[in-house]
């Protein structure tokens, strides 16, 4: 198992359990909501952060994405929406993403695109 740690952050229990299977050979935490993967940012060290758009109720990831960005060492962000707007998917890279996955994706898409965030 890598020491590499993700932080998976959805509301959907069904995409976290698909990554976190997905994700096996790193040591990957999961969250449902923006106060608790805030709260785990605080807690520990994180590599990457896969991150939903859009959250259930009012929240949206963007919270998450640009406190990222004020840690210390700031993990690399994964976003991933349901939408393919062009408008959601600048507002988040400029926010500090590095990379845009639009749901449904392939559990192997996402692993190589994790893989080459950690190179």
């Amino acid at each position: 198992m890598s020491d590499r740690r993700v932080l998976v952050v959805d509301d959907d229990p069904d995409l976290r359990r698909l990554v976190e299977v997905t994700l096996t050979s790193y040591q990957v935490s999961l969250a449902s909501s923006l106060s608790e993967a805030c709260r785990l940012l605080e807690l520990e060290p994180i590599d990457v952060v896969i991150l939903d758009l859009y959250l259930g109720g009012a929240q949206d990831g963007l919270g998450v994405c640009s406190r990222a960005q004020e840690l210390a060492s700031p993990p690399k962000v994964i976003m991933v929406s349901g939408s393919d707007s062009a408008e959601d998917q600048e507002r988040c890279l400029k926010l500090g993403a590095i990379a845009y996955l639009t749901k449904p994706f392939r559990p192997l898409q996402l692993l190589e695109l994790l893989k080459s965030c950690l190179e």
